[in-house]
């Protein structure tokens, strides 16, 4: 298994990256902090990675809020920043009904914004999410770890 770096670890979030992919869980409040985390899993997924190539997982926890204006904006120029790098991004919602609805709304509205030039989809479920990206993972041992990955960032 590619060994998960944690970049930023609290109660509100779970940043990292290995080889290949950067991953991201949202347990409450989305931050700035968390965004400039992201951005920077990014581009230290990049360094590590010998095509320069990766994907992107990340994971929201049910019940976790929509993030605010600012750090919506904040999360559009790290997708931004992505172009060029990310093959793929998969991005996981958990939860049902209306607070999980809006959610998901707010996602779609960031990708809209940030117009990425790499495929990007919303998911309600991990083993959906990992489906989709694994053809798209290089180096090809990363595909096989991303669900042991993100639940281990998710558990740290």
């Amino acid at each position: 298994m590619a060994e998960l770096r944690r970049l930023s670890v609290n109660d509100q979030h779970a940043i990292g990256y290995a080889p290949g992919v950067a991953m991201y869980v949202w347990r409450g409040q989305t931050s700035m902090e968390g965004a400039r985390s992201t951005a920077a899993a990014m581009r230290a997924t990049r360094e590590v990675t010998p095509d320069e190539r990766g994907v992107l997982l990340g994971l929201v926890e049910a019940g976790a809020p929509a993030p605010a204006s600012d750090v919506r904006k904040a999360l559009a120029d790290a997708m931004r920043e992505a172009d060029g790098f990310v093959r793929a991004s998969a991005l996981i919602f958990e939860g049902q009904g209306f607070q999980a609805s809006i959610v998901r709304m707010v996602a779609t509205g960031l990708a809209l914004i940030a117009r990425p030039s790499f495929p990007h989809h919303v998911f309600g479920e991990l083993a959906e999410a990992i489906a989709w990206l694994q053809p798209r993972c290089e180096p090809p041992s990363t595909a096989a770890n991303l669900q042991a990955m993100i639940t281990e960032l998710r558990e740290g």
